[in-house]
């Protein structure tokens, strides 16, 4: 599960968001959550403001904990050029699952 947000872009240089993953319960090992960027249709900020590929990685929740942040960057100018848009991350598989 994941957190939302509204972000607010920087005047200058690139904007991260900061997403916090969060568990349902704490396990004994570290687990590790892939996710990605993706932008299923024209709401969405996709390719063309983001790049290719679009953004992805994983984010590690400790042993014993329950959420972990992970953070996503976007370009300078891609909020203001498109200010009505959404940002899709979407988790994966867990531990390589």
């Amino acid at each position: 599960m994941l957190n939302f947000c509204d972000v607010t872009e920087n005047a200058s240089g690139t904007t991260t968001v900061t997403f916090t993953a969060y568990l349902t319960s704490a396990t004994g090992t570290d687990t590790v959550i892939d996710w990605a960027v993706q932008a299923p249709d024209a709401t969405f900020l996709g390719t063309s403001a983001l790049g290719t590929p679009l953004p992805s990685g994983f984010v590690t929740v400790p042993a014993g904990q329950t959420t972990a942040n992970f953070t996503v960057t976007l370009p300078q100018g891609v909020l203001g050029a498109t200010p009505s848009s959404n940002l899709l991350v979407k988790i994966g598989s867990t531990n390589g699952d």
